[in-house]
């Protein structure tokens, strides 16, 4: 029964340049394939040569992610950053990190002030794959009810099957009441979170896609954070159609200090 078993698992896998094994099948939940053209600032982040998280490029050197993906523990040398490919596990370029900022006031049970601020060592080339994209600014807030787009890479079938997904995937989802989306999921929303739902059935993201991009109106407006359940130690959950609201870290409610960081290392770089 051996070989049959490995034969099958040749056919579901393929391994990529991190030496991970990744699927052809899953998808972020409710997603479709896309190329990364159509987001050419989705990042893959991968610690010691494993995806931890996606992010968002904001400048030639800049990425943004959510701040529960690291631990105290972590250096940057443990990072690298893929940018410029749809496909996870090839292509593009493959990014070493100087250094990274998380919030330090980050609530990492219920994460508020989720956000963390990478920096490159060497400038991503910008072409039709990789972009840097315009973040919210301070204060912008968007309508309930409008359509917001997250990408990644995914996982599938819920915990006890975890595949990263091989092509680069979309989905829309749409902005929910603040009230309503405390209600549902029995805990605060604060000023720098804001809440995306389908509305209809479940879409969005598993509990291994921190720090997805969450545009609308081609600004950067939130990060993938957490849902209903969140427990930073537990990287295999995905939600189900109970878990209808979804809270991404907000750009434009922390959009004062992403700047401030940035300018912070800008100053100590050229010093």
């Amino acid at each position: 029964m051996l070989i049959p078993v490995l034969l099958f698992l040749q056919a579901q896998y393929w391994v990529g340049e991190a030496g991970v094994a990744l699927s052809k099948n899953a998808k972020i939940i409710g997603g479709h394939d896309i190329d990364i053209t159509e987001a050419p600032y989705t990042v893959a982040i991968f610690r010691k040569g494993h995806p931890l998280c996606w992010g968002a490029l904001i400048d030639k050197n800049i990425v943004l992610t959510a701040g529960s993906c690291f631990r105290k523990t972590d250096k940057a040398r443990f990072f690298k950053v893929r940018t410029g490919s749809t496909y996870i596990g090839e292509g593009g370029e493959y990014h070493n990190v100087s250094r990274y900022v998380a919030h330090p006031r980050i609530h990492k049970r219920r994460p508020d002030n989720d956000i963390a601020v990478m920096f490159l060592t060497k400038p991503v080339t910008f072409s039709d794959k990789a972009a840097a994209i315009p973040m919210k600014e301070k204060d912008d807030e968007i309508s309930v009810g409008e359509v917001t787009q997250v990408t990644g890479w995914g996982v599938s079938d819920g915990p006890k099957v975890f595949k990263h997904n091989f092509k680069l995937q979309s989905v829309s989802v749409k902005t929910v009441n603040e009230s309503v989306c405390a209600k549902q999921i029995k805990h605060k929303i604060t000023p720098r979170m804001m809440c995306a739902s389908a509305l209809e059935g479940f879409k969005g993201f598993c509990s291994t896609d921190y720090g997805a991009p969450l545009v609308h109106n081609g600004k950067l407006a939130g990060l993938a954070s957490w849902f209903n359940v969140f427990e930073p130690h537990i990287w295999r959950y995905c939600p189900n159609d109970e878990d209808v609201n979804q809270v991404y870290a907000k750009v434009s409610g922390l959009r004062t200090w992403i700047d401030e960081t940035i300018k912070e290392q800008t100053t100590y770089n050229n010093a």
